[in-house]
């Protein structure tokens, strides 16, 4: 009898133990769901528990999710789910649905776009550096392709350097 209540003594501590481990699991996977509440986000990034947040900036609305540490930062995602109305098509075509992962300092303002997409890597993040380059580039051949474009005529050249 002594064998059956010490067999059944190992059965009661391993379930403890998988209750145990169950419960950690849960709690350290699990992500608050803060909704659109800035405040509940604010708390969770603070001590970098998992949480999930709707930041409306611009129309445009972004999933952030704490997904826990990385040395140091907080390392967290960022995904434009969707786009503003007033935005057109080729835009949302582009960004609506990219994401990137970013990790985050203390110092570091999550609200500002800037100042977030330092801190990030990923499809959003290069989709907007593509977009800022070719605005830049087109800035340019409009700018300088003028200036060329007079050039030309004050010299009295047969061919054209640089339509814009």
């Amino acid at each position: 009898m002594v064998e059956k209540k010490r067999g059944s003594r190992w059965k009661y501590l391993l379930l403890g133990l998988l209750v145990i481990a169950f419960i950690f699991l849960i709690f350290t996977t699990y992500a608050k769901n803060c909704g659109e509440d800035k405040l509940c986000f604010d708390d969770a990034l603070d001590s970098c528990m998992n949480a999930k947040y709707y930041h409306i900036e611009d129309s445009n609305t972004y999933l952030y999710e704490i997904k826990g540490t990385r040395g140091d930062y907080c390392l967290m995602t960022a995904h434009l789910e969707k786009m503003g109305l007033d935005v057109e098509s080729g835009v949302k075509t582009r960004l609506e649905g990219k994401g990137m992962v970013c990790e985050i300092d203390p110092n570091i303002d999550v609200y500002n776009t800037k100042e977030l997409s330092v801190a990030c890597t990923g499809p959003l993040k290069e989709a907007l550096l593509q977009m800022s380059v070719e605005k830049l580039y087109g800035f340019v051949v409009k700018t300088f392709g003028k200036v060329l474009v007079q050039e030309q005529v004050e010299e009295n050249l047969p061919y054209p350097i640089l339509k814009g």
